[in-house]
């Protein structure tokens, strides 16, 4: 047998066996899309509403996987902080109407996949709402 031959039939046997062809058995088995890691939300906004408010807003995931978001705040002052949400956000934006005036506050969002799979964080956010504030907007 020829070294060609030899090669076509290794190539027919990984074929035959599923490997080259991408089948799929208990060990070649491809990543699912709701295994895929999840990507940290980009395009973070922080927009002070007037009342002192802050809307925070982001680029809408495009991932199958995608559960919805939670969005965190930290006190500068106090360093105090932790998730807003008591449930997942499903829209891509998330208004804090519990600031006070004054005070500065850090926030980041972060991607949940359909089992529970948190993304890492994304860029942080500052916002200080202020007395008589308008729309401004921050983007970092």
């Amino acid at each position: 047998m020829t070294l060609r031959k030899h090669l076509l039939a290794g190539v027919v046997l990984l074929a035959l066996s599923g490997v080259f062809l991408g089948c799929s058995d208990s060990t070649t088995t491809p990543v699912g899309a709701d295994e895929a890691p999840m990507v940290a939300p980009s395009q973070v906004v922080a927009t002070i509403k007037s009342g002192g408010s802050v809307e925070i807003t982001w680029a809408p995931s495009t991932q199958l996987n995608l559960r919805g978001y939670n969005v965190y705040r930290i006190d500068r002052r106090t360093g105090d902080g932790g998730r807003l949400n008591d449930w997942i956000i499903t829209a891509n934006r998330y208004l804090d109407d519990s600031t006070e005036r004054g005070r500065r506050y850090e926030y980041r969002v972060t991607a949940v996949s359909a089992t529970n799979t948190e993304s890492a964080f994304s860029a942080v956010i500052v916002a200080t709402p202020s007395t008589g504030a308008t729309k401004r907007e921050f983007s970092y």
